[in-house]
This record gives C-alpha cells, sequence and structure tokens, in this order.
C-alpha cells in the first residue's frame, strides 16, 4: 500500500455529483474548501442541471484552482460519478486536459482505456486524441463540457494507483475536519477504506441528530472488507459518500457505478468491500446528510411529465406511475443482485483457473495476481476459499432478488425474467429465502408465480 509520508502530502480527489440544487450546492461546495485538510482535487459534475447550479460550480472555479468541473448531459446520479471517478487528478484524461500547451497536447497521441467495467479481464482499447477531443471541450483550464451522458460506454481508464476518493452528494456537506480524519486513518492503519458515520439533517425541522450507519459492529477494523460484511451480517449494504478509499481498488475489477438504476450504491459498496483489504469504521459524525421532500423514487403522485432519461421508455407500458415506480424498484433491485452474484462467479472462475492451469506458469501467475488483488483472497488464494463465502453472497443476492415477489411480471420491458434465469440458485435455497421473507411481510410477497423464473 501506499505510504504517507507527511500529513498533508497525498491528495484526495473529492466527487461531487449535482443536478439541479441550486439552493443547497453553495454550502456544499464551501464545506469541501474549507476543510482543515487542504491538499484536494474537487470535481464537480453537473448533470445536465436546468437550474444555476452549473453557474453556482463555475463561481466557485474561479476562485479557487482546486476545483475542476465537467458539464455532461443529463444521465443520472451513477453517470455523474462515473465521469467525475474518469476525470481525477493523476488518470490520463485529466493530464491531457490539463496539458496547458500545445506542444505537450502533441506528444500524446491515444489514451488507453478498458474494453469493460465490472471485469477482472484486462482487454484494452487505444481512443485516438482526436475520439477524446470529439466528446470533450475544454472551456476553460478548469471547465470542460461533455456530449457524452454515459462516459463508460467510451472510456474507463485504470486509475491512478496511489490516488484516493471521497464521494459527496451535492445537497449535503461535510464536517470541518472529515478529510483530515478520513487520511489520518487510513495513513496509521495502512487501510484500503476508511468508512465514518452521519449526521441527518431535516430539512423541515431545521434539526440534526447522529445516524447510525453500520449500527454495532463485532469490532472496528477487519483484514478485509467483505469480512466486516460477513462476520457481521450485513445483507443489505450501501456505500458513496460515507467514507475515503484507494482508487486502486477499482482496478482489480474495473469497477464502476452500475448506470440506469437506482439503488447503484449498493452493488458497488459491497464490490468495493469485496474487492478491498483492510477496512475500519468510525461511529464519527463526519457527513451531513440532508433530508428533503422531492425524490421522484418518493412521489406518489399521477405519471409524471418529465421522467428520468433511463424511465421515460417505460411511459408507454404502464398506466400509472405507482405501477411503472413498483416494477422500477424491482428491475433495480434484480440488477445489484445479479451483479453481486457475476462477481462471485467470476471470482469462482478464477479459482476454477487456478486448479485447472497449474501447468502454464505465466498463465498461473497472471491468475494468481488477479485473484489475490481480492479480499476473498486476502489470507492467501486457495482452494475451498470461495466456498467460507458462497453463503454470504447467496443469502445477499437473495435478499435483492425477493422483490420480484411484490409484483406482477405480466408487462417485463426490462428483460426481468430473463435475468432472473441468469441468477442459478438451487430451488429449494430460493423457497427457504421465499419462505422466510414470507413470515416477515406476508402482504408484500403476493407473486409467488415469478419462482417459475428462476434459473435451475
Amino acid at each position: 500500500m501506499q505510504s504517507f509520508n507527511q500529513p498533508h502530502s497525498h491528495l484526495v480527489s473529492i466527487i461531487i455529483p449535482i443536478y439541479n440544487v441550486a439552493p443547497y450546492l453553495s454550502e456544499c461546495i464551501q464545506s469541501v474548501l474549507t476543510q482543515s485538510y487542504e491538499n484536494l482535487d474537487i470535481i464537480l459534475v453537473d448533470d445536465g442541471s436546468s437550474d444555476e447550479s452549473l453557474e453556482i460550480a463555475l463561481e466557485f472555479a474561479k476562485k479557487d484552482k482546486r476545483i475542476f468541473v465537467i458539464s455532461k448531459p443529463n444521465g443520472g446520479l451513477s453517470s455523474a460519478r462515473n465521469t467525475g471517478m474518469e476525470f481525477i487528478k493523476g488518470s490520463a484524461l485529466r493530464e491531457f486536459f490539463d496539458s496547458c500547451h500545445t506542444e505537450a497536447l502533441a506528444e500524446v497521441s491515444h489514451i488507453q482505456s478498458l474494453s469493460q467495467t465490472h471485469s477482472f479481464a484486462k482487454t484494452y482499447k487505444s481512443l485516438s486524441t482526436q475520439e477524446v477531443q470529439s466528446h470533450f471541450k475544454k472551456i476553460q483550464p478548469n471547465f470542460i463540457k461533455s456530449d457524452l451522458e454515459r462516459i463508460n460506454d467510451f472510456i474507463t481508464q485504470e486509475l491512478p494507483k496511489d490516488a484516493l476518493i471521497h464521494f459527496i452528494d451535492s445537497d449535503d456537506y461535510i464536517e470541518p475536519r472529515c478529510i483530515e480524519i478520513c487520511v489520518k486513518n487510513l495513513r496509521e492503519k495502512d487501510l484500503d477504506i476508511f468508512v465514518h458515520n452521519w449526521s441527518d439533517f431535516d430539512e423541515e425541522t431545521k434539526t440534526l441528530s447522529k445516524g447510525t450507519y453500520m449500527g454495532k459492529l463485532k469490532k472496528n477494523s477487519y483484514e478485509s472488507g467483505l469480512e466486516l460484511l460477513s462476520h457481521n451480517k450485513i445483507y443489505n449494504f450501501f456505500f458513496s459518500p460515507q467514507g475515503l478509499f484507494r482508487a486502486s481498488i477499482l482496478n482489480h475489477y474495473a469497477l464502476r457505478y452500475t448506470e440506469g438504476i437506482y439503488h447503484e450504491d449498493h452493488d458497488f459498496g459491497t464490490l468495493l468491500f469485496a474487492l478491498a483489504k483492510r477496512s475500519a469504521y468510525s461511529d464519527e459524525a463526519l457527513y451531513v446528510y440532508r433530508k428533503r421532500a422531492g425524490s421522484i423514487m418518493n412521489a406518489k403522485s399521477a405519471m409524471p411529465t418529465k421522467l428520468p432519461s433511463f424511465l421515460e421508455p417505460l411511459r408507454k407500458d404502464f398506466e400509472s406511475y405507482k405501477e411503472m415506480r413498483a416494477y422500477f424498484k424491482a428491475y433495480c433491485f434484480v440488477v445489484v443482485g445479479f451483479r453481486l452474484w457475476e462477481f462471485y462467479e467470476a471470482i469462482s472462475a478464477l479459482e476454477k483457473s487456478l486448479e485447472n492451469q497449474g501447468a502454464d506458469f505465466a498463465h498461473f501467475k497472471q491468475l494468481r495476481q488477479r485473484a489475490e488483488s481480492t479480499s476473498l483472497a486476502s489470507r492467501g488464494f486457495c482452494s475451498g476459499l470461495c466456498k467460507e463465502y458462497e453463503g454470504f453472497f447467496g443469502n445477499i443476492t437473495l435478499g435483492y432478488v425477493m422483490k420480484v415477489f411484490k409484483i406482477p411480471l405480466d408487462k417485463d420491458p426490462m428483460g426481468l425474467k430473463a435475468m432472473l434465469k441468469q441468477i442459478r440458485f438451487k430451488k429449494p435455497l430460493v423457497w427457504w429465502h421465499f419462505i422466510k421473507d414470507l413470515h416477515r411481510q406476508p402482504k408484500k410477497l403476493l407473486h409467488i408465480a415469478n419462482m417459475r423464473y428462476f434459473g435451475r
């Protein structure tokens, strides 16, 4: 792991996705600018706001050169966070646009990109600088305009190994020593991830109360992120702005946020921890989460006139917004479950390859390096280790997939049935989870007929 010589020597990238938060944005940005830890790379990603959010971001960028602004078409929270990650300082894409002189730009002929996200396979494609410039326009030294709704359809980079990342949502803010405390813990405990608690700020009552992010853990630090989750039986996990992590973790699996869904921080958070080694948690509330009305998923009204871009295609398939919302929510959770099971299957495949390809030394060495990069192998990648966590991945995956029993699937425009067939569980295990959930919420799991869509 990267060592830290000086308390403020290490650059921390703060990524703030922005969408129509003009009333709250200044407070958010100001809380970052006034951090006791000053060595910051502040990335503001405007996701096609229709209010004054972009103008506010650009005003701050004029006053503080640590701020880098990207404007892009609306693609949702995940797409904005993913865009921010591709532009962290030290990445090839950021270095290309940070080059102020034509001579420096001329020396760069291409930028390397991974071919896909969510994969241990390391296959690359080469993007010419002309291709890059066709999608990104440098308006000012620290302001880029992009025409890409989903950046990873175009480029996914291996991020700088020494980079640190902390997300902040643009209607929230952080306490003055948040980043200093995060870096201090990462440095002193040699961590991959440091997680902190939050406070809830009620917008209506203007009151602040301490949250309970992880509850009571058996201990505060663990040899791997997966150990933290599994030993504390945390099956409904999410992570975005709740801590600081090393960007190098993402490189093991080309991990990014899943786009086009809500609850995207569930699969991202779980996979981030599965890939991480030493992890620790502090109950100290360093982040302030603002509770406010207006979420599209909380709306109870009739079909809205304007929907997020990834919901708009569903309008023709559902008569009521309530029906559409229920279907899409189930879809999101099944996608989360699918991502988690897909990861476990990839880990299992790596283990089998290690067993079957031992004679091929070069191939064996490459597989071992990839396998040992994950927390599943934090104590050494050996036969049977995957089975130690098979129950955990089964429980967490089925916990999300059970949501499909809350809705009928006579209308299935997004292919839920096909996805369920790919998540192959033994039917007795699915039945066991169904009966367990049915006991807890008998009035909600009404569509038992959906059992027929599960594979094997």
